[in-house]
């Protein structure tokens, strides 16, 4: 069985190939010419590809044939979709389109699996949590909005053109090599630097007072990998832990974790708050769970936040 990842170069895409080897899969791995080789091995075939390239997209389809799609590329910061809300939309509509019509056109038989956010729900009252699936969605950023219209996009494929999606809602996910742009790895890296005596023994963070619901990268994959042998087509999974906790609650544990003996301050930067920000925020796995029996590895949260800092360690010649 063939598997294509778009995105196979990001955060998400080096973990999914590793699970997708695990399970004996061959892989075409999609990147952009600009970005790295992640990893290497002799099952997995490496090709540049531009999703925005219509005429691009079809030929590549069209030759590798592949069984299964896991589009993972996209413009992923909410934050960064309100610097450039045109890119973002172009990106993450245009892009998935580009996807599903070659798979329309060509008449391939595949599993498509649509990477979506927990962040089209939009703000609904905490007791209303957890969200669930059939909730209406109320996008509040242009980055939520870019992934409802794929999820749009989606099941009009399906139910047009019997085009076998499944569509995720993916609720916040960490784990070690996350860009910092997202919050677990951005207080990583400084508690790392101020070990290493790189930095003053201050964090500068955001709203630490809101609470997420995080799930470690390495089981997120393996929800995507599960739905796309027992998802229902046309419908969508919550991919999330069900459980929330107070940003300010990880960064305790990431500071009670490190090597550094003296006190950390802590500094508020109003410039990290995002806009139309929920205070909490968590969903339910359930369906989730019912249709593939996914449950987490990584439980135990200290264990994915020992790692990262781990990762952060390495990256600073530490380890």
């Amino acid at each position: 069985m063939k598997a294509l990842v778009t995105g196979a170069s990001g955060f998400v895409g080096k973990y999914l190939l590793e699970h997708l080897l695990e399970n004996e899969l061959h892989i075409v791995a999609t990147k952009l010419k600009e970005n790295s080789v992640v990893l290497k091995d002799p099952n997995i075939t490496w090709i540049d590809l531009n999703i925005l390239d219509e005429i691009d997209v079809m030929q590549k389809i069209r030759l590798h044939k592949p069984d299964y799609i896991f589009h993972l590329a996209g413009q992923s910061s909410v934050k960064l979709s309100w610097d450039n809300i045109g890119n973002t939309l172009n990106t993450n509509i245009i892009g998935s389109l580009n996807i599903l019509e070659s798979v329309r056109v060509t008449g391939l038989q595949c599993r498509v699996i649509l990477i979506g956010s927990s962040e089209e729900y939009g703000i609904y009252p905490v007791n209303r949590m957890p969200l669930k699936e059939d909730y209406n969605t109320n996008p509040r950023s242009p980055y939520a909005i870019s992934k409802m219209t794929q999820e749009l996009l989606g099941k009009l494929y399906f139910n047009s053109f019997n085009i076998n999606n499944v569509m995720v809602r993916a609720f916040n996910h960490i784990g070690p090599g996350q860009d910092t742009r997202f919050v677990v790895a951005d207080f990583s890296k400084q508690i790392i630097e101020i070990e290493k005596g790189l930095k003053a023994p201050t964090i500068t963070v955001g709203n630490i007072d809101v609470e997420r619901d995080f799930t470690d990268v390495r089981d997120v994959v393996r929800a995507y990998y599960s739905l796309s042998k027992c998802g229902k087509g046309g419908e969508i999974y919550n991919v999330c832990s069900g459980i929330p906790i107070k940003i300010s609650e990880i960064l305790k544990q990431l500071i009670s974790l490190s090597t550094y003996k003296g006190i950390i301050e802590i500094s508020i930067d109003s410039n990290k708050y995002r806009k139309n920000d929920m205070m909490k925020l968590y969903g339910s796995n359930e369906k989730l769970n019912k249709a593939t029996g996914w449950e987490r590895k990584y439980s135990n949260i200290k264990e994915s936040l020992n790692d990262i800092l781990n990762y952060w360690r390495k990256e600073h010649g530490i380890l």
